[in-house]
Order: C-alpha cells, then sequence, then structure tokens
C-alpha cells in the first residue's frame, strides 16, 4: 500500500513553506502553505507553490501532478447574515458565519498552474484541469475542464486504450508494479 503524508502538524507545515518536502514517495515545493487537514497520496507532486485556505479538509490522491500557482479554498463567507465583514459579525452575533467544505483530488489528477478549486469540488480520478481554470462544480473522471467557470474541453476515455485504467485499484499499485503490469501490454497504444 501507497503511504500517504497528512500535514496536521505545525512543525511539517512550516518545514514545507520554508523548505519544501522531498520523500521517498512525494513532493511539495517550497512555499507550499497547507491547512492541517491536507492529505497527499504517495507519488504525487506539487510542482511550485500549492495554498490550502480555510479549514475544510484537503485530500490529494496518490500520482497526482499539481501545478504552480494552484489554491484550494475550503471555506467561504455565509451569505446569510445581513453584514458580510467577519469582524462585524463577532462583534454583533458573537461569531462569523463561515461555511467549511471539503475538496477532494482524487488519483492520477493533473492540475495546471493558476487554477483556483473552490470549496465542495470533488475532482475524479485521471481527470486534468488546464492552466487558469476556476473549478466551481465537480469534474467527473477522465474530463479535462478549463476556463472561468471551468466547463468539460473533452473527455479522455477515447484516448484511453484500456479499460484496466478505469479500475481505481490500478492506484494502490508502486511504479514498478505499474511499469510489469503495463510492460504485459496493458498500456497505452501510443
Amino acid at each position: 500500500m501507497l503511504k500517504e503524508t497528512s500535514y496536521a502538524s505545525r512543525f511539517r507545515r512550516f518545514k514545507v513553506k520554508w523548505f519544501g518536502e522531498r520523500t521517498a514517495w512525494s513532493f511539495v515545493a517550497k512555499g507550499s502553505l497547507l491547512n492541517q487537514n491536507t492529505t497527499i497520496g504517495g507519488y504525487s507532486r506539487i510542482n511550485g507553490k500549492l495554498v490550502v485556505r480555510g479549514g475544510g479538509r484537503v485530500s490529494i490522491g496518490r500520482y497526482c501532478a499539481v501545478g504552480s500557482g494552484v489554491r484550494l479554498i475550503t471555506q467561504n463567507h455565509d451569505l446569510s447574515p445581513l453584514f458580510i465583514n467577519l469582524s462585524l459579525q463577532k462583534e454583533l452575533y458573537g461569531r462569523a458565519y463561515i461555511n467549511y467544505k471539503d475538496i477532494t483530488i482524487e488519483h492520477n489528477v493533473w492540475i495546471g498552474d493558476n487554477v483556483i478549486i473552490l470549496p465542495g469540488v470533488h475532482v475524479g480520478h485521471s481527470a486534468v484541469i488546464a492552466a487558469g481554470a476556476v473549478v466551481t462544480k465537480d469534474v467527473a473522471p477522465f474530463d479535462v475542464v478549463g476556463g472561468n467557470p471551468a466547463r468539460v474541453l473533452k473527455s479522455r476515455l477515447g484516448e484511453v486504450s484500456c479499460s484496466i485504467y478505469q479500475d481505481q485499484k490500478i492506484f494502490e499499485l508502486s511504479p514498478a508494479e505499474l511499469k510489469s503490469l503495463l510492460s504485459g501490454g496493458l498500456g497505452d497504444s501510443k
């Protein structure tokens, strides 16, 4: 089973911010700001500054590639109070009205540079998010999305030559096991 890295430790988040982190199974670039509810699956690469905002959970699966300047926002203002300013809400109502929603990014997802993913979004496995996209809704497995707001540009299902990629258990394998499996003729036709 591949390892998953949790960033619940304040020291670990500090270390990533100032030095980055390279382990045997993943890489997180220097300058990344992660919250305590962030987990990153094995063999994923955060190739530039990733910012996770808010107190919601963020789960990034295995074998993901995340570009520079990506922002994952897990909170938003609750619009039900008359006053939106959080400081004023605390003074008037005794608390700030904030909604927290989790973000889930499944395995084998490619997220381009400067993407913004908003609260509550679920990105399916093997999806691609084009650079600069603002993702406001769920992304289905194998979809390629882009734009503001992000919309489906195409599906990668036609490009995948074998149904083995559609089985999520494949993402539990190590790179060596994947290489062995794919060398047996089950890989891409390219």
